[in-house]
């Protein structure tokens, strides 16, 4: 018996690992499926149950939205499930404002940073903290290729950028878009952000690695519109008339079916252990999950940038002593 949670569950890549849950499940297992709207969350509810044939009742729902903190903690205050595996699989890209500057929530969190780490930081903090995940339960981060780069198709290795002062400040001017400027991409700041995702989750395992399994895994690439929720209409024609069926043509990538399945393996496999990152090997975006060496992105060995990231998503408005770090 086992009850497994997703974010971002309602299409893509959560919705594919759900409907694999769904034709594995046994009795007594749950699938919950967390997206930022109740209808959402039950139109594939809905759906699932008519893909699979699994009981109405084995599909619970959840409704928040990452980037607001209080929604996570009202949709918690309504369960009463005991947790055995969490997969942080929302996020994605974020669209930009007017000016071409990161968009930032009331939190003051850019929406990048919140919908792909910062609400994925509070609801594991919360479920901690309510005791809803069970002894030994799998935190799984959704981490990607891009953080350790992708020479073969000109992604370089992210570095921190330079100029906003010690490693604290860094990575809070990352979570608050005060890194941004003129010339700001978006690709470049999603691997950062996922960047400082993957450090959260090794801290996390630091932390709380003597009660739960907590580590990365990255779905590969995957040619499908997932991520792209945010962006404006225009953006999303663009992608999906004439990005995607490029992309299909052109890239590396294997089916979200395959991706999916990634995660499944890792929850059903404990040869995945805990503070890790596993991706695909070598300089590829596709392939056998393998753990990911430090070489291959020096940051995630130093123990001042891993500490300083848990920190500040710990307690975002600490004031904390200033530690140096090398951009």
């Amino acid at each position: 018996m086992s009850t497994v949670l997703l974010t971002g569950a309602t299409s893509g890549l959560g919705f594919e690992a759900a409907r694999q849950l769904a034709e594995r499940a046994s009795t007594g297992d749950r699938i919950l499926l967390a997206a930022r709207s109740l209808a959402k969350a039950r139109a594939a509810r809905d759906t699932l149950v008519d893909q699979t044939g699994i009981s109405r009742d084995t599909v619970g729902i959840l409704a928040f939205d990452l980037t607001d903190p209080t929604t996570i903690r009202s949709a918690l205050d309504r369960l009463d499930e005991t947790i055995d595996a969490v997969v942080l699989n929302a996020g994605g890209l974020a669209g930009t404002d007017h000016a071409g500057q990161p968009r930032i929530t009331a939190t003051g969190q850019t929406e990048l940073f919140a919908m792909n780490v910062g609400g994925h930081a509070v609801l594991v903090e919360e479920l901690h903290a309510r005791s809803r995940l069970a002894p030994g339960a799998t935190v799984m981060f959704v981490g990607s290729e891009v953080v350790r780069g992708v020479p073969s198709l000109n992604v370089p290795t992210p570095r921190l950028p330079a100029g906003h002062g010690d490693v604290e400040a860094t990575v809070h001017a990352i979570m608050t878009g005060a890194h941004a400027g003129a010339g700001y991409d978006l690709h470049t700041d999603y691997a950062l952000v996922k960047l400082l995702g993957t450090a959260w989750a090794t801290h996390l395992h630091e932390t709380l690695g003597h009660r739960y399994r907590i580590l990365t895994v990255s779905p590969g690439a995957t040619n499908s519109a997932l991520g792209t929720w945010s962006l404006s209409g225009f953006l999303q024609a663009l992608w999906n008339r004439i990005s995607l069926p490029w992309l299909s043509q052109t890239s590396p990538a294997h089916t979200v079916e395959t991706g999916a399945a990634r995660y499944l393996e890792v929850l059903q496999s404990d040869r995945f252990e805990g503070g890790r990152f596993y991706a695909s090997p070598g300089d590829r975006v596709t392939g056998a999950l393998v753990e990911q060496h430090t070489s291959l992105q020096p940051l995630l060995a130093i123990p001042a940038f891993i500490d300083a990231v848990g920190r500040m998503l710990a307690v975002p408005t600490a004031t904390v002593a200033p530690t140096a770090l090398a951009a």
